[in-house]
């Protein structure tokens, strides 16, 4: 770092201190803080450096916390779609889904808002053929667990997949219907 100055000039640095040019050259400068020393202008150099560092060291800091605030805040994003006559919400554990597990939470609700708790649940999730490439596709049984039905979705690779949340019931089968991009 470069500190350029006038002779006489003196310059507030962050209410810390304030350094004085002695000369053209900065052989010599002077900082007014408790100790009013005289220093070269290599030391000034090398005490804003570390100024520097410090700073660095506290923004990479901040710059972790605000990120890892915003992470946790995109968790949890809830889908809702219908299936007949039922309600159906999904939520995936990491928010967007990922390659590799994928925990799906699933509440069904009937036409009167009350939480379905006897219904066979199986998750279809596949992706379409992409020249070169076959469809994929895939079940996971989803588990009962008080009011909300638990599955896990292994996908093998990001892209667009499709998820049809199969519900069986008296008999009769329902689909609600997504379209997620893993990452």
């Amino acid at each position: 770092m470069k500190i350029i100055g006038f002779l006489g000039e003196h310059i507030q640095i962050h209410n810390f201190f304030t350094i004085t040019f002695y000369n053209t050259h900065l052989d010599c400068v002077k900082i007014d803080n408790p100790g009013l020393r005289e220093i070269k202008a290599k030391e000034v150099s090398q005490l804003m450096n570390n100024l520097r560092k410090i700073m660095m060291v506290v923004l990479v800091m901040v710059v972790t916390f605000a990120l890892t605030a915003t992470g946790s805040e995109a968790k949890n994003t809830k889908m809702t779609s219908k299936a007949g006559q039922y309600t159906v919400a999904m939520t995936l554990d990491k928010g967007d889904p990922v390659v590799g597990d994928n925990i799906a939470t699933i509440e069904i609700k009937d036409m009167e808002g009350k939480y379905v708790l006897d219904a066979k649940v199986v998750v279809e999730y596949s992706m379409p053929a992409m020249p070169g490439m076959p469809a994929m596709n895939y079940k996971a049984k989803a588990k009962s667990n008080a009011e909300q039905y638990i599955a896990t979705m292994t996908l093998p690779m990001a892209g667009a997949w499709n998820i049809a949340v199969k519900i069986t019931r008296d008999g009769k089968t329902e689909s609600a219907k997504y379209n997620v991009d893993a990452k």
